[in-house]
C-alpha cells in the first residue's frame, strides 16, 4: 500500500473545494469537550491542534458565561507561549481555521480578535 505525503495546504484546499456545502456538522455539548480534554496538569510539551482548539473553545465559553463578550482577544505571543508553538505555526493554525470557516479573525495592531463561528450558548 502506497502512502502519500500531503501538506496541510492541500488538505485545507481539498476541504474548501468540496462541492457540498458541509460534509458534516457535529453539535456537541461542552461537557463532551471537557471529557475529551480533561483539565490535567500540563507537562512542558507542545499542544496538539485539538488541544489548541479546545483552549480557544474553553476561553470563548468563559468569555460568554462571564458576560464579557462572544469573542476573545489574544496576542500571538501569548498563544505561542501557551501552546509552545512558533509564531508561524500559530498564524498558520488560525488562518487554516478561518479558511475552514470555524473561526473569524480580525487583526488588531498587536493582537488578534478571535470568534468561534456557529456556536450556540444555552
Amino acid at each position: 500500500m502506497e502512502t502519500k505525503n500531503t501538506s496541510n495546504e492541500s488538505s485545507i484546499n481539498k476541504v474548501l473545494n468540496n462541492d457540498r456545502k458541509h460534509d458534516m456538522v457535529i453539535v456537541t455539548d461542552f461537557q463532551a469537550w471537557q471529557y475529551l480534554f480533561r483539565e490535567e496538569a500540563r507537562k512542558e510539551k507542545k499542544y496538539s491542534k485539538a488541544e489548541a482548539f479546545y483552549f480557544l473553545l474553553s476561553n470563548q465559553r468563559i468569555s460568554f458565561l462571564t458576560g464579557e463578550d462572544d469573542f476573545m482577544i489574544y496576542s500571538i505571543v501569548k498563544l505561542m507561549r501557551e501552546w509552545k508553538w512558533s509564531r508561524q505555526n500559530v498564524n498558520t493554525f488560525l488562518d487554516d481555521l478561518q479558511k475552514l470557516k470555524v473561526i473569524k479573525l480580525i487583526n488588531l495592531s498587536k493582537e488578534v480578535k478571535i470568534e468561534i463561528l456557529r456556536t450556540n450558548f444555552e
